[in-house]
Parts: C-alpha cells; sequence; structure tokens
C-alpha cells in the first residue's frame, strides 16, 4: 500500500488555520467537505485522495492517504506546495526505510530539526514546485501504482 503524507508544523505548540487548506483544495472538495479530494482530468482518469484534518478553525496539522502519483495528476501536488508556502510546515512522507523524506518550502524554517528526526527523515528538502516535490519523493512515489478510477 502507498504511504501517505503527513504536512504538519515545524515547532510543537504551532498551529495554523484551517481555511488555508480549505483555500487551496476548495475546487477539489465534494459536497464542499473537507474529507476527500477528488480530481478529474480532462477526458481523463478520475483520482481521489482521502484527508484527515481536525474540526478547529486553527490546527497544526493533516494528513492524506493514499496521494495520486505526481505523473498522473500533478495539480494535486502543486497544491500541497501551495500549502507548505502559506504556512509554516513540513511535509513527511510516511514511507519505512531508506524512502521516508520530508520537504518544506522554506529554507528559513529549517533550523532546530531533533538529530532524532533527521536520522528518520534525512534533512528537509527546500522545494520550490509540485516537480520538486515529486522529485524529493522518488523513487517511491513513482515506482508504485497510481490509485486510478475511471470517471
Amino acid at each position: 500500500m502507498r504511504p501517505g503524507i503527513l504536512i504538519t508544523t515545524i515547532k510543537d505548540g504551532d498551529r495554523f488555520e484551517r481555511t488555508a487548506v480549505e483555500q487551496v483544495f476548495g475546487p477539489y472538495l465534494r459536497d464542499g467537505k473537507l474529507d476527500c479530494l477528488y480530481f478529474c482530468e480532462p477526458g481523463s482518469a478520475f483520482f481521489y485522495a482521502t484527508v484527515s484534518i481536525g474540526d478547529g478553525r486553527s490546527i497544526d496539522k493533516f494528513s492524506i492517504h493514499r496521494p495520486p502519483s505526481y505523473g498522473q495528476c500533478p495539480q494535486f501536488w502543486n497544491c500541497i506546495f501551495d500549502v507548505l508556502q502559506r504556512t509554516r510546515t513540513i511535509l513527511i512522507w510516511c514511507a519505512t526505510g531508506p524512502y521516508a523524506c520530508c520537504c518544506m518550502a522554506r529554507s528559513s524554517f529549517s533550523d532546530g530539526f531533533s538529530a532524532k528526526f533527521i536520522e528518520e527523515f534525512g534533512p528537509p528538502s527546500i522545494v520550490s514546485s509540485g516537480t520538486d516535490i515529486a522529485s524529493v519523493l522518488s523513487p517511491d512515489l513513482s515506482a508504485l501504482p497510481h490509485r486510478e478510477d475511471q470517471g
């Protein structure tokens, strides 16, 4: 099974507005709820990803389970990059072994990670696009089959 991604604050106790996530993913919500994202490529496949997010106005993390591959749904990863830019957060790829990694959109946030964190996920890569995120997550993301449902 494909690992999920966790978007979490960098420092314990930090929070960000849930609306930052809702604004980015707004066009991809079904019934206005931020629990499942729907992406449809014109004339192509239909992709969805399940979101776990708190109900409060201020949150410290959210996760997305079974994200699509970049090649099949680049707009998903562009949205993830947009969230990383808008918030003081880091993306953690919840894979095992050598594929576990993390990335962030702002180098000014890259200080203060514990030795244990670096040992588990490596130093955070600084990304500047959805394409960069896919590069950081490779080969794990590109090697796994994407979830595709014809819509």
